[in-house]
């Protein structure tokens, strides 16, 4: 489904995605995993079009996409769901839902919603600023995935989050690839990403210095001792 070869982002100058090159499959989860100013937010954001990139490939379904507008990339099937929820706060939850596919009458799609976060329907013309942050993170997918994506990008979903909210998030990601989206999720919770996914790379510096399937990344020492405190 996506293919990025030689991904560079810089700032200023300052390089904070360094070539990388990753690719994920059709309904797939791939985590993105290392620690705070690794790189994964900019390689999240150069993929929606964000900031500026180069690159030597950047597919989607075989199409490239660099250079292309956000607009155009959310219309192609990607989605995000940013750092921070960037949740409007005093806007509904309704309206922060219909923000994700604007033009109106898709009342289908917010139901469709709705029965994914129960939490959401129970607030729905609640202001979204007073929500507390596992519903606001539900609320940022929520928005993100009203676009009807076949890729879904998480950035730091469970940043700030108690563990059984954090749960929450891994319920949501399985019940959407089971509905065939595929989700990249940007993670320093490396355990919880690692558990979700069906492969990962591991970012450091902006650039992979170790990927392969998620199972045999728990196990690996190196991951261990770094990025899992074991």
């Amino acid at each position: 489904m996506l293919e990025v070869e030689g991904l560079e982002v810089s700032y200023r100058g300052n390089c904070a995605v360094d070539g990388i090159s990753l690719s994920i499959a059709a309904g797939e989860v791939v985590a993105l995993i290392g620690a705070n100013g690794a790189g994964k937010s900019s390689v999240l954001k150069a993929l929606m079009g964000l900031v500026p990139a180069a690159s030597k490939r950047l597919d989607l379904d075989g199409s490239p996409i660099a250079g292309l507008p956000t607009r155009r990339r959310i219309q192609g099937g990607l989605a995000l769901s940013p750092e921070g929820r960037a949740v409007f706060p005093r806007m509904s939850v309704d309206e922060n839902l219909s923000l994700g596919r604007p033009g109106g009458g898709h009342e289908e799609d917010r139901n469709a919603i709705r029965r994914m976060f129960p939490r959401l329907s129970e607030r729905a013309t609640q202001a979204a600023g007073t929500l507390s942050g596992g519903e606001q993170q539900m609320l940022a997918i929520g928005r993100a995935l009203m676009a009807r994506p076949r890729l879904l990008l998480l950035d730091e979903p469970t940043l700030g989050l108690a563990p059984v909210i954090v749960q929450e998030i891994g319920r949501i990601i399985d019940e959407v690839r089971a509905a065939g989206t595929a989700v990249l999720v940007a993670e320093q919770n490396a355990l919880a990403a690692l558990g979700w996914a069906n492969r990962a790379y591991v970012l450091t510096n902006g650039s992979v210095t170790m990927q392969g399937d998620a199972a045999d990344l728990i196990d690996n020492e190196e991951v261990r001792r770094a990025y899992l405190g074991v």
